[in-house]
């Protein structure tokens, strides 16, 4: 399969492995995901889910908040998300 665009990256991502999980409304911050020998997991750039959550009205803030608080923390075993954290603004 050839990746053309982020929607091409999760269909490719949920056949590789039903388990992985994916954040709902945050694909945008997919950097890419990787293949471990018991599950595959999202990579997702914390600069860009706390700039959605700043676009959605959040302040700064708030958006980090709510990322450590109801993002972040929320672990639901397998297939868990990786967070990267970037100095670089455009990660």
């Amino acid at each position: 399969m050839t990746i053309k665009n982020i929607d091409d990256m999760v269909e490719l991502i949920k056949q590789l492995d039903t388990k992985t999980k994916l954040i709902n409304g945050f694909d945008c911050a997919i950097l890419g995901y990787e293949i471990g020998k018991r599950e595959t997991r999202v990579a997702y750039s914390v600069n860009h889910i706390i700039n959605k959550l700043q676009h959605n009205g959040m302040s700064f803030l708030e958006a980090v908040e709510e990322f450590d608080n109801k993002i972040r923390n929320k672990y639901e075993g397998e297939g868990s998300p990786i967070f990267i954290y970037s100095n670089n603004k455009g990660l």
